[in-house]
């Protein structure tokens, strides 16, 4: 929402800004935006998109391919333009931001922080949501902060700096950031995820 510009939404708007019966549409609004604009203008970064989404970009390449065999390029193909793809993406994913469990250094102003505070925990939305498959892109520096917010889960190197992680009743997996690994890039992390989640049985 930080970096949104859509209707009024502003730079530095939070949700902490609008009542508390605004979240829900304000959220939904940006999804729309995506589906009806297509992937590629709502994350390039250009006036009307987020300013800062290369994270994001790279996140959605490897979900899209996961989830729908696209093949990963060096940039965005025709086929990541797709607004299906898109409503596809947003109604089988779901992000969440790991500042929950890291608060070392964060640009959370007072009233976000109440309320993450009060009602908004990584555990809790695992509980709700139970997905088939949790994927942290954090690095190995953030497994002190994992571990601390799911206590009991254990960590298993796979190897290219991919990790499993044990213990929250689902596929669970820790790897690097998609911006710096060349793994991503090369979609081999992508295939990686594809396979196990049809061993899972979450794709046929």
């Amino acid at each position: 929402m930080q970096y949104a510009r859509i209707d009024g939404i502003g730079p530095w708007t939070t949700l902490a800004d609008l009542p508390e019966r605004g979240w829900y549409p304000e959220v939904l609004k940006v999804h729309y935006a995506f589906i009806e604009n297509g992937a590629k203008w709502y994350l390039s970064g250009k006036e009307g998109g987020y300013t800062r989404g290369a994270w994001l970009r790279s996140l959605y390449m490897v979900m899209v391919h996961a989830l729908l065999g696209r093949e990963i390029g060096d940039e965005w193909a025709q086929t990541l333009r797709n607004p299906e793809d898109a409503e596809y993406f947003y109604a089988n994913v779901a992000f969440t931001n790991l500042d929950k469990v890291a608060r070392k250094r964060n640009n959370l102003d007072r009233a976000l922080r109440a309320i993450h505070d009060s009602y908004y925990t990584i555990a809790e939305e695992i509980e709700v949501l139970e997905p088939c498959c949790i994927w942290f892109p954090t690095g190995p520096a953030y497994d002190s902060y994992l571990k601390k917010a799911l206590p009991g889960i254990t960590f298993t190197d796979l190897g290219r700096d991919i990790s499993e992680i044990e213990g929250l009743g689902c596929l669970a997996t820790r790897t690097y950031h998609p911006q710096y690994a060349k793994v991503f890039r090369s979609g081999d992390f992508a295939r990686f995820l594809k396979g196990r989640l049809q061993r899972k049985g979450c794709l046929t």
